[in-house]
């Protein structure tokens, strides 16, 4: 026997029959348990959805985060002491600057032609009597990386500027936004990963079941000379089993989810005036994700297994 097993190609017939032979049975197990298999991949399929969702937006999100900023700019609020001649100079003094690639001057009486005709604030006004907006100039910075520090850099200097009374950067919410976009994203990412525990502890869980129905059945194997792993071997396809399958079905929920997140994304974006809609994800993303929690099924197979082993011994 064991000089027969030392020929390799009779290594491999064994090999390959003690595994073929462990996946039957492991199918036959599913099979034969129909409503408990298909419950226990829809409860793994739910749990990895989300984290398989977050792994597909995460590089289009980034992609966009990254983007440049056309429209950073910054508008300076003038006195109003200082009058349209002065405003007009000042601007064109901007203009010179290196570190500004525009500079546009905003009188009063266009500021408020240009509120008349994008609001329903005329009335208000005209009860006013008086042109209550102040003059501004526009800056647009010679960079248009959204960097806070050049930012802020120079938006102190321009607001030590004689005339100056108020200073605005138009994209403080772009910096906050992203600030909320980390902190979701982190938290996505631990809801992720606290949903992948659960669906192991769901695959654990049922390879124990599966031990405890099968208990005698091994008992039977082992006395007539099966060794531990092939007693092992159906209980670690299982896992597997489980585990490949459950990531199929989370992918699929997740690009349905993507394509009924797209409609109302794609309807912010219009009204941003911008074109961006979510993709179907990289094919690689997926393998990526049926080859892991493939081998995490047979992680938590292999722990189930020796656990429950040990705990009888």
């Amino acid at each position: 026997m064991s000089a027969g097993y030392r020929n390799p190609q009779t290594r491999n017939r064994i090999w390959y029959t003690a595994h073929g032979y462990a996946l039957a049975t492991t199918l036959t197990r599913l099979f034969r348990h129909k409503l408990a298999t298909a419950t226990t991949l829809l409860v793994i399929a739910v749990s990895l959805s989300l984290p398989v969702l977050i792994v597909f937006l995460t590089p289009q999100l980034s992609s966009l985060s990254k983007a440049p900023l056309k429209s950073l700019s910054m508008t300076l609020y003038l006195d109003s002491e200082v009058s349209d001649e002065d405003a007009a100079a000042m601007a064109q003094r901007l203009n010179q600057q290196q570190d500004i690639s525009d500079a546009r001057y905003i009188s009063r009486q266009e500021a408020l032609t240009t509120l008349r005709e994008n609001t329903s604030l005329s009335p208000a006004i005209d009860i006013l009597g008086v042109n209550p907006l102040p003059a501004a100039i526009v800056v647009q910075p010679a960079t248009q990386l959204p960097d806070r520090q050049l930012q802020q850099a120079l938006a102190d200097k321009l607001s030590e500027m004689p005339g100056v009374n108020d200073i605005q950067l138009d994209l403080e919410w772009v910096a906050r936004m992203q600030s909320i976009g980390v902190l979701l994203n982190r938290v996505a990412w631990l809801m992720g990963l606290i949903l992948v525990i659960a669906s192991l502890m769901v695959i654990a869980n049922t390879i124990r079941l599966e031990l405890l129905r099968h208990a005698k059945e091994s008992e039977v194997v082992s006395l007539l000379g099966g060794t531990p792993r092939f007693i092992r071997r159906p209980f670690l396809y299982l896992g597997a089993t489980f585990g490949m399958l459950g990531a199929l079905l989370a992918s699929l929920i997740a690009i349905g989810l993507l394509f009924s997140l797209n409609i109302p994304i794609r309807q912010l974006a219009e009204s941003y005036a911008s074109s961006f809609e979510l993709s179907l994800p990289n094919m690689h993303y997926m393998a990526y994700i049926v080859l892991f929690s493939l081998a995490a099924g047979i992680v938590a197979a292999v722990l189930t297994v020796r656990f429950q082993l040990s705990t009888k011994s």
